[in-house]
This record gives C-alpha cells, sequence and structure tokens, in this order.
C-alpha cells in the first residue's frame, strides 16, 4: 500500500500521508466497537500528493478502544482498505 496512518492519543492525532504520485490518495478512517470489518465511525482524514500527510485532532474521550481503517482512493472511491490492531484514546 502506497500510504501510512497512525493515530496520537496525546492531542487525538489521526494522521495520513500518501507516499506516491499516482493519482491516488489516502483516507484513514477512526472507529470504535469494531466487529468483523465494521464499527461505529468517529473521524477521518484524507492526504493526496507524493509525500503529503494530513491530521484530525478532533477530540476523543479518554480510554476509547480505536482501530484505524486505510484506504486507497481514486475518483471518490475507497478500494485496498485494512484495518489496524486495536489502540487506545
Amino acid at each position: 500500500m502506497a500510504a501510512g496512518a497512525a493515530f496520537t492519543s496525546y492531542g487525538d492525532e489521526l494522521q495520513v500521508c500518501d507516499m506516491y504520485a499516482d493519482g491516488q490518495g489516502a483516507w484513514a478512517g477512526l472507529y470504535k466497537f469494531v466487529w468483523n470489518g465494521q464499527g461505529t465511525f468517529i473521524k477521518s482524514v484524507y492526504a493526496g500528493g507524493k509525500g503529503n500527510c494530513r491530521t484530525n485532532t478532533a477530540d476523543v474521550p479518554e480510554g476509547t478502544v480505536v482501530w484505524i481503517k486505510l484506504c486507497m482512493v481514486k475518483n471518490d472511491v475507497h478500494w485496498r482498505c485494512v484495518w489496524s490492531q486495536s489502540g487506545s484514546a
């Protein structure tokens, strides 16, 4: 995957980075209560362009168990999505 994402609990920062200038972007969504590939959406962030990163710092309640869903985006279609392991806000 030509993208990366991370969540930092201090500051509630969800960051996504697009690694290649390939006409695709990178989208990361933060979720809670994930089960079997579905969950409750919390927030998201999008970046496009080689080396471009973006951050969303919307508040997440302390102690919330979270997962990141990272997807490639082309023509507003999310594809090649992957889920992270769980973390905590």
